[in-house]
């Protein structure tokens, strides 16, 4: 898919999930939404209901405008900790004092955890719309595999298999100049790099339900989910709970064992 040229990436990060750029030359894959006959609510669900909210946690993983993490940064200043980030961060999220729907963005705007989530809604950061997205009436389509996530997949498989290279730093290069951060540091080790790799994944792809099956995949869940969930503020909302001898696997459906006695339920499913 690489070689054939067939796909490019956007060139606008944020305005590859507008609704009038559905079917750009970066989509593979999408959910095809129309109104009024196969619709959505997320514009609802994202911004005013505030019920699917961005935690702290990968907020703060973006890095600063210089390539660093903002714990090693010269540019990350805590009293102004949204300035000076991967622009990514504003296109992505919704963060106090910037700009959404044509309005500044206050403290309380998102009570759940101080954010919300810019992409899968229609709305735009300088134009307040006439009217508010009605609930379910959404027919932005929902991107499912985009040539980003090809070239992370192939960065990572490459590095797996060979180690660092230049093909891979080419890969990464495309999708970080594409969103105006540096390329990564030279000289990486084959550890080094897949941290890279990993850290890019999540934030290139964050809000479009990957990151769960990232995790999962790199057998690093029981460090990423075994965590108390904050609001901005670092009080505690809730607590996740993830289980490695259980929750790898998931578990045999009721129903498909029934159909067929022989098979096997995950043996920690039940305990």
């Amino acid at each position: 898919m690489i070689d054939a040229k067939t796909y490019s990436l956007y060139p606008d990060y944020r305005a590859l999930f507008y609704l009038e750029n559905e079917g750009n030359q970066e989509v593979i894959f999408d959910a095809q939404f129309k109104f009024p006959e196969f619709t959505h609510g997320l514009d609802m669900a994202l911004d005013e209901f505030n019920t699917v909210a961005p935690l702290p946690d990968v907020v703060d993983a973006y890095y600063a405008k210089d390539g660093k993490p903002i714990s090693e940064s010269p540019l990350y200043d805590p009293a102004t900790p949204y300035a000076n980030r991967d622009p990514r961060l504003n296109a992505t999220y919704t963060v106090i004092g910037s700009m959404y729907k044509g309005a500044v963005v206050k403290e309380g705007q998102y009570p759940r955890t101080g954010y919300g989530q810019k992409k899968y809604t229609i709305y735009k950061d300088d134009i307040k719309p006439a009217v508010i997205q009605p609930s379910g009436q959404s027919e932005l389509n929902y991107i499912i595999l985009r040539y980003a996530d090809v070239l992370l997949m192939y960065a990572e498989a490459q590095n797996e298999a060979t180690g660092p290279g230049t093909l891979i730093k080419d890969a990464l290069h495309l999708i970080r100049a594409r969103a105006g951060m540096p390329d990564i540091p030279d000289g990486l080790s084959q550890d080094g790099l897949r941290k890279e790799i990993r850290h890019e994944r999540r934030i290139e792809l964050a809000g479009e339900g990957a990151y769960y099956f990232d995790v999962r995949r790199w057998k690093t869940a029981e460090t990423e989910l075994n965590k108390e969930i904050n609001n901005y503020k670092g009080q505690r909302i809730d607590t996740r709970r993830f289980n490695p001898s259980r929750d790898y696997i998931w578990p045999v459906p009721s129903v498909a064992i029934q159909e067929n006695p022989q098979l096997e339920q995950n043996p920690q499913y039940g305990k």
